[in-house]
């Protein structure tokens, strides 16, 4: 398998604590062996930002290297080199291996998006402010779904205009334009109109008023109805009271799912870069109040498969906070995604 070459490792720096005990992050591709020597039986290897717990009184010297027994998340037991170990004590180190804990982020087979597997990760967020009326285009045949930042009120419609719209929780709608069946010569034919359909609803105080026009080349639309005043408030509020740890989870979690974190806004992103073994192109970025979110894609285009490293993207990102892969690697005209954190004052 061909290493990429798409852009320089940089190195993360090590840390000389203790680490017992402790959750740290590989510096690198790592191997568990069973005996402290280069040459033991392996067990296995761990990607970069593997998150894993050392055992307390295990660090020994062995052929010119300190070593120290783990434990992966399997409950396999070895030893590694402990030079290539990086503390994730600060918020600056905590990479990936947060997103070791999140169901939804990862290469679960029950929990992987469908979306991925189908390798099209096309979808579309249409942000609504402000009262009047908007119109906004819709799919013609799959489910579209609206989402408020607060509490939504019960939708208004003729619900003679061939659409069902029904409720997902106190935040969320979602719409399906109905079909017709037309019978002419004994022949049923089933049809999906494409007229508009007009809604009312209320989300946070605030009426909008909808003119869904339904597209037969439209995929899923999410529509998201912004209230400016109040979403920065909750952003940092939610930042602010929620363990680091705990709020990058989050975040990536919702992210990754296209739901839209505690009092963020979101919008498409325009960025692009192009390289040899592959193209990355921004999708949408999500801003809260001292954190902004960009969810990036990226495709393989060369005829070999690439391994991915969460570190080779460093480079080209604006002061990431933290880093996640979807995917591990990449085949000829495959998609996957990156999901980063950076600080909101670090504005491109």
């Amino acid at each position: 398998m061909k290493k990429i070459l798409l852009l320089t490792v940089i190195s993360l720096l090590m840390v000389n604590t203790a680490f017992a005990e402790k959750m740290v992050v590989t510096s690198k591709k790592l191997s568990i062996r069973q005996i402290t020597d280069t040459d033991g039986y392996l067990l296995r290897v761990l990607p970069t930002g593997y998150m894993i717990d050392t055992l307390d009184g295990t660090e020994v010297m062995a052929g010119g290297d300190e070593w120290v027994k783990v434990r992966d998340n399997d409950g396999l037991e070895g030893y590694v080199r402990k030079m290539y170990l990086s503390s994730v004590d600060s918020k600056n180190n905590i990479t990936q291996a947060l997103i070791n804990k999140i169901e939804a982020v990862g290469s679960s087979k029950k929990t992987q998006d469908k979306v991925l597997k189908q390798n099209n990760i096309e979808s579309n967020i249409i942000m609504v402010s402000g009262e009047g009326l908007h119109r906004v285009e819709i799919s013609l045949k799959d489910l579209n779904r609206i989402t408020c930042s607060g509490i939504m009120s019960d939708p208004v419609y003729s619900k003679d205009k061939e659409v069902e719209i029904v409720r997902g929780g106190k935040k969320d709608l979602f719409v399906k334009i109905s079909p017709v069946k037309i019978t002419q010569g004994g022949m049923t034919e089933v049809r999906y109109n494409t007229f508009p359909r007009e809604l009312y609803v209320e989300c946070d105080s605030i009426v909008y008023n909808l003119s869904l026009l339904p597209k037969e080349d439209k995929p899923s639309q999410t529509i998201v109805f912004k209230t400016p005043y109040a979403d920065s408030k909750k952003a940092m509020s939610y930042e602010q009271s929620t363990a680091y740890e705990t709020m990058v989870s989050d975040i990536f979690k919702n992210v990754y799912q296209e739901m839209i974190p505690e009092g963020y806004a979101v919008k498409k992103g325009s960025l692009k870069y192009e390289f040899h073994e592959m193209d990355m192109r921004l999708r949408y970025v999500y801003t809260g109040h001292d954190y902004v979110v960009e969810d990036w894609e990226v495709k393989s285009k060369v005829p070999y498969t690439v391994e991915l490293e969460e570190n080779m993207f460093v480079p080209v990102l604006k002061n990431p906070r933290a880093i996640s892969l979807t995917v591990p690697r990449l085949s000829e005209n495959e998609k996957g995604r990156l999901l980063v954190i950076r600080a909101a004052s670090a504005n491109r």
